[in-house]
């Protein structure tokens, strides 16, 4: 088996961790924005 390159696992790792910290922070603005609009309800 060949290991790859340092940079390019890195650069994969670092997409990768770019790419969930993007995703949690829509699904906390989400949960914000629902909350804020369940409030003005009640």
């Amino acid at each position: 088996m060949t290991t790859p390159e340092p940079t390019s696992t890195l650069g994969l790792l670092s997409l990768g961790i770019l790419g969930a910290g993007a995703t949690i922070k829509r699904q906390v603005k989400r949960n914000h924005s629902i909350e804020k609009e369940t409030t003005k309800i009640g």
